[in-house]
């Protein structure tokens, strides 16, 4: 896999994007522009959830997470972020709606939000800040596959903790890629804490993990159906 550096780019200098790519944006949501909701190029839909979002803190980020998202993919697309328009599955994965061979995946966790896009092929991405009062233990022993378990079951400490939230990450980055959700029961595959395949049932599923480096505090993967190949990261600048 060939990784570039992060150059800090806007998202009216999104390059193009080449099949056989992947680009990854990272963005510090605290760091970009406040933008007013009623300034926002959120749709209905969205204005009306960040409305109910009665944490100041909470609601601004969602603003700038989708406001970010919509900005992105008009910069792809040839549009005004406001004309971007978006459909979602049966189990919420949002996709655009003209047929558009573009495919995305959005997480936000924290003040930090990763978007990933891929031409044709789906793709799933999920960021998660570390947080150390967790009972990972308990957690996987409640959530995780056997194999999965049978990973974690020496670990202790830190190293238990990182095996865990690079578990959890793949797992949610699968279920995001596939669009299935919580409809699939996490514990019925097993991710590896290596890049690798996916296995259900004790065989391959035709997904692949590639564990990304992520900010200090942060964990992140990318799941797609095909090994990852030329990955693109940059920095959203405000």
């Amino acid at each position: 896999m060939a990784d570039d550096p992060y150059p800090l780019l806007t998202p009216d200098q999104a390059p193009e994007l080449q099949a056989g790519e992947i680009h990854l944006w990272l963005a510090d949501l605290t760091a970009l522009p406040p933008i007013p909701l009623e300034l926002s190029p959120l749709c209905d839909s969205e204005r009306k959830r960040a409305e109910r979002l009665k944490i100041p803190v909470k609601r601004e980020l969602f603003i700038a997470g989708r406001s970010m998202l919509r900005q992105l993919l008009g910069s792809y697309l040839g549009l005004p972020p406001a004309a971007v328009k978006l459909a979602y599955g049966p189990h919420g994965k949002p996709s655009l709606t003209y047929g558009y061979p573009l495919e995305f995946n959005l997480s936000h966790s924290g003040s930090l939000a990763a978007l990933v896009l891929s031409r044709c092929q789906p793709v799933g991405i999920d960021l998660e800040q570390i947080d150390t009062r967790r009972d990972v233990r308990a957690l996987s022993q409640r959530f995780f596959s056997a194999a999965e378990r049978e990973l974690l079951a020496p670990l202790e400490g830190d190293a238990l903790r990182c095996g865990f939230y690079r578990t959890w990450c793949a797992k949610e980055a699968f279920i995001k890629a596939t669009g299935l959700g919580l409809s699939q029961p996490l514990g019925s595959f097993s991710v590896p804490l290596a890049d690798g395949p996916v296995r259900l049932e004790g065989r391959d599923d035709g997904w692949h993990v590639c564990h990304l480096d992520a900010p200090a505090g942060y964990v992140m993967a990318l799941v797609q159906p095909t090994p990852i190949g030329s990955l693109r990261r940059f920095h959203l600048a405000g």
